[in-house]
């Protein structure tokens, strides 16, 4: 038999920061957003007291503060590392995986049920012990039931094998809305046709199902009974676009202030084109102000299209600040501000240009990318990107340190 799993880590960021804080295993944590604006994470104690996700943090501060909740700003570096050493590892254990989300990826798995649940019992043991990252493991015939099995694994043992029994008596009761993939608006689509519940939909013909609902809703149809229309992928598709955006503390209108923003957000964009070995095509500079202030249609976006691609920082600096005096107007509060580049080549299959510049900052850019991939992203950076100003810096009051990605922040062992 073959199955489709899916590892999911559980309460990702809250399970991260436990992992060097092991005095909060049992007890309430949360993690914020950017800016210590809105909860992104919660423990099991916590949605146990009904706070729900993505509520902003002040509404809920005190009803955290009565529960003794800790309370850390978003640790992205920490998060990161903890996901790439649970899916190199799951990828040693089980061969080809595909990694769906920080905290998720897909699998296939063959075997009897009973020796596939006592294989993926041993996994779960192996992941959890060698990163301290609890994980819980749904396998079933398609990408779309093991997302269901996976939720199952999770309010039991963590490992659950989803039987074709199981699913026909689950289906009567499963609404839509409670299925991957299904949005608020599809779930309307198909309410608007009588269905509510999985065993309805599923109970129409392939025809029926094309002629209502297209491609898509034939894809989720055929997944939701049982066969394979999503395919685990060995290989992520390529990136189509990087994007760096972030909101300020408090608004600014100073252009200074701004430009070392962007400045900022085109490095990191940047910075991704050098590592995946790509170039760009379009830039887009964007900065909006606060969407609950009195200049909310102030904003501005402005896109360049590019002769050549390419990941020269100091051409694309060029373009995003000229970007930015056209979009930037005196005297509105700015709340946002970010950098996007995309329509992406691979830096090996672009076309170069009949008269070629001169390759010198081309060579530098390269330099730079290579010191700070050595050094870190702060020891070396490009002309006025000091990051010295803190004005347009996210807000991070309870952050923990860089446990695994910083020398100086190392866990001292007495």
């Amino acid at each position: 038999m073959s199955y489709i799993g899916l590892i999911d880590c559980n309460n990702f960021f809250v399970s991260c920061e436990r992992v060097f804080r092991p005095d909060l295993l049992g007890k309430p944590v949360v993690v914020l957003s950017g800016n210590d604006g809105c909860i992104v994470a919660r423990s099991q104690e916590v949605k146990d007291k009904n706070i729900p996700m993505g509520v902003p943090y002040f509404q809920v501060k005190d009803i955290l503060s009565d529960i003794k909740a800790t309370v850390f700003s978003s640790q992205f570096a920490l998060y990161r590392d903890f996901s790439r050493r649970v899916f190199a590892l799951a990828q040693i254990e089980l061969g080809k995986i595909e990694q769906y989300s920080i905290d998720e990826c897909f699998f296939t798995i063959c075997g009897e049920a009973a020796v596939v649940e006592q294989k993926l019992f041993t996994l779960k043991r192996k992941l959890e012990q060698c990163t301290g990252i609890p994980v819980s493991i749904g396998v079933a015939r398609s990408k779309t039931q093991a997302k269901y099995a996976s939720i199952v694994a999770k309010k039991t043992n963590g490992v659950y094998v989803l039987s074709d029994s199981a699913w026909s008596e689950a289906v009567g009761a499963l609404g839509l809305g409670q299925i991957w993939g299904i949005g608020r608006a599809r779930e309307m689509q198909f309410q608007s046709k009588g269905l509510r519940t999985v065993a309805e939909l599923i109970a129409l013909s392939r025809a029926q199902v094309l002629a209502f609902f297209g491609f898509d809703g034939v894809r989720l149809w055929t997944e939701l009974n049982g066969e394979v229309a999503l395919p685990v992928l060995c290989s992520a598709p390529a990136q189509k676009s990087y994007m760096s955006t972030g909101s300020f503390p408090k608004s600014t209108s100073e252009k200074a202030v701004l430009i070392e923003a962007i400045q900022h957000h085109l490095q990191s964009v940047t910075r991704d084109l050098y590592q995946h070995a790509q170039r760009a095509t379009r830039v887009r500079v964007l900065i909006y102000p606060s969407r609950h202030s009195d200049y909310a249609f102030q904003g501005a976006s402005k896109e360049a299209t590019l002769a050549i691609p390419t990941n020269d920082l100091f051409k694309l600096q060029e373009i995003a600040l000229t970007l930015f005096m056209e979009c930037y107007k005196s005297g509105v509060p700015y709340k946002r501000a970010g950098v996007v580049v995309s329509e992406l080549v691979d830096f090996n299959h672009s076309t170069g240009s009949l008269f070629p510049e001169s390759g010198r900052n081309q060579a530098m850019s390269d330099m730079l990318f290579t010191l700070q991939q050595r050094f870190g992203s702060t020891r070396i950076t490009l002309g006025a990107v000091a990051h010295k100003s803190k004005h347009w810096r996210s807000q991070r009051d309870v952050q923990s340190p860089d446990y695994t990605t910083n020398w100086q922040s190392l866990k001292l062992v007495r």
